[in-house]
Order: structure tokens, then C-alpha cells, then sequence
């Protein structure tokens, strides 16, 4: 039945196929492509959380050893010059973690369930945090420097240990998210490498 049809029938036949053939190769790449991008624009959102993560981890430290040097310098009797300078570097360190709370959640957008409430742990955490270790200040000020120095061993440190805990486990999350998105990429480009 070949040989009844033309030869130039059938080299077009056959270089249709071909042509059809890069079509489909084309089309294939061009969706791994995209897919790769997206995979990597996550992968680079998850590392600028986490690493904004283990900034946050930082500013609880700091606010822990603001607090324990505000409570220090109140022991020392020092000038009131140098209990407000204390402040203000409380302040700072406070500001800093808004700063750092508010560019993780403009990342969040395309978070999974679990994420969004680890990332609402932290700030949940991060305000209790905040007013406790400002409550510790404050009885510091106005009470006894020993009651002050109760409380915070008693309930302001432990509440900033859960803030440092729950970026901990926001960093897990992360981190495993990561490794999905990279091997969501790395099987998309061995499945088109063998297409």
C-alpha cells in the first residue's frame, strides 16, 4: 500500500511527524520551565523565612538579655540616663522583631494550612512575650527590683523560651517544604531530560 503512494506524500508525511514531534518537545520544555521557576521562587521564599525566622530567634534573645541587663543596671542603682537608654535599646530590639514578623508574613501567602498556624504561633508567642518582659520592666521601675527579677525567671523568660521554641518548629516546617519543592524540581527535570 506504500509503494501506491507518492513520494512526495510521504516525505511530507514523515517530516510532519517530525515537525509535530519538536512541537510536542517545545511545549514540553517550555511547561518544565515554568514549573522550575515556580518551584524555585518558593525555594527562595522558604529560605528568606527562614532565615528571617532565625532573626526573630536573635531579637527573643536580645529581648531576654535586655530585660536581664535592664534588671542589672536597676540593681546597680544606676542613672535614670542609663535605665532610659536600656529602654530604648528594649524598644529597638522589640521594633526590630515587628520588622522581621512583618516580612514573613508577606511571604506567606501561598502557605499551607499547618504553616499559617505555626507562623500565627510566633506572633501569638512574640505579643505575649512582649508583654510580659515590658511587665518585668515595669515592676522593675515601680516595685522591688526582686519581685521584678521573680517574675521574670518565673514567667517572662519561659514565655520568651516558647516564642524561641515555636520559631524552631516554623523553621522545621520550613525547612521541609523546602525539600518537597526541590524534589518536585529535580523529578520535573529528570522526567523532561528523559522525554
Amino acid at each position: 500500500m506504500l509503494k501506491n503512494i507518492k513520494i512526495g506524500f510521504r516525505l511530507a508525511f514523515g517530516f510532519s511527524l517530525l515537525i509535530l514531534f519538536m512541537i510536542l518537545l517545545i511545549f514540553i520544555s517550555i511547561r518544565q520551565f515554568k514549573e522550575d521557576k515556580y518551584n524555585l521562587a518558593r525555594i527562595n521564599e522558604v529560605d528568606m523565612r527562614i532565615e528571617l525566622a532565625n532573626n526573630m530567634i536573635g531579637n527573643a534573645k536580645d529581648v531576654a538579655l535586655s530585660v536581664r541587663g535592664f534588671l542589672l543596671r536597676k540593681y546597680s542603682n544606676n542613672s535614670e540616663e542609663q535605665i532610659q537608654k536600656m529602654r530604648d535599646e528594649y524598644k529597638a530590639k522589640w521594633l526590630a522583631f515587628d520588622q522581621n514578623i512583618a516580612k514573613v508574613e508577606k511571604l506567606m501567602v501561598q502557605e499551607c494550612p499547618v504553616g499559617h498556624q505555626l507562623f500565627l504561633n510566633i506572633q501569638v508567642s512574640g505579643d505575649t512575650a512582649h508583654q510580659l518582659t515590658t511587665k518585668a520592666i515595669e515592676m522593675a521601675l515601680t516595685n522591688s527590683v526582686n519581685d521584678a527579677t521573680s517574675f521574670v525567671f518565673s514567667t517572662a523568660y519561659p514565655s520568651v523560651q516558647r516564642w524561641i521554641k515555636n520559631n524552631q518548629g516554623f523553621i522545621l516546617h520550613s525547612e521541609e517544604h523546602k525539600r518537597i519543592f526541590y524534589t518536585e524540581a529535580y523529578t520535573g527535570q529528570e522526567r523532561a531530560r528523559t522525554t
